[in-house]
């Protein structure tokens, strides 16, 4: 009876091995199935992948010489205009260069050979004139203030004050301040300044003028004023 129920036993534990062993080999089976078909799935998306990798890069490729094919064109019309633009800036300037060389000519034909000579007479005594007015007001300047340093050191002297006081007192009030300290007075009478008045009226009404207009007094080597040799006052 023990051997008989030991034999039932085995019997049942090798029927449980072999079920187990059969069960393993489906599931290995199954599990086999399931990778082959991941694999080629893989496979699949990495030829998906790498096709469309081929056609992203041949598509940035396309673009990349239409975009440089495009700026080579827009840059070769802008060169075309902007040689356009020079050229027609350059037939302009030629025809204005033109027009007024034309123009001078017809302006030459009608100015006399006289005319031109008077002009230029005219031209080079104003120069001269100017010239000469430019010197002595020059030279007039230097003497004013050369006369107002000797008023402003005979004040100082007068009135007993230090140079370094220069910039405080005015020059008017200090040579004012210094007549009244000796008695003197820079206008006499009303009369005086009456009959200074009609003097210099009465020669200014008599200045010399020349052929143009121009006083002949002022122009060099014409009249005392132009020949005179003014020399600055030294102190």
């Amino acid at each position: 009876q023990k051997l008989a129920e030991r034999t039932l036993e085995w019997s049942r534990l090798k029927t449980e091995r072999e079920e187990f062993a059969q069960k393993n080999m489906l599931q290995r089976e199954h599990l086999s199935e399931q990778v082959g078909v991941l694999t080629a799935q893989l496979s699949d998306a990495v030829r998906e992948k790498k096709l469309a990798t081929d056609e992203a890069a041949k598509l940035l490729k396309e673009t990349d010489e239409k975009s440089q094919k495009q700026v080579e064109s827009l840059r070769a019309q802008l060169r075309e205009a902007q040689q356009a633009l020079q050229n027609q800036k350059r037939e302009r300037e030629q025809q204005q260069l033109q027009s007024q060389s034309e123009r001078a000519r017809e302006q030459a034909n009608l100015v006399k050979p006289e005319e031109l000579r008077r002009y230029r007479l005219k031209v080079l005594r104003l120069e001269q004139l100017y010239t000469s007015m430019k010197g002595l007001r020059e030279m007039a300047e230097e003497r004013n203030k050369n006369w107002e340093t000797a008023l402003r050191y005979f004040a100082e002297h007068i009135l007993q004050q230090s140079h370094q006081q220069e910039g405080k007192l005015p020059l008017g009030p200090m040579v004012g301040a210094a007549l009244e300290k000796i008695g003197a007075r820079l206008v006499d009478d009303d009369a005086e300044d009456f009959s200074a008045d009609s003097r210099g009226s009465s020669s200014a009404n008599d200045v010399e003028t020349n052929d143009d207009g121009t006083p002949a007094d002022l122009v060099p080597g014409s009249g005392s004023l132009g020949s005179e040799t003014l020399q600055p006052v030294q102190l």
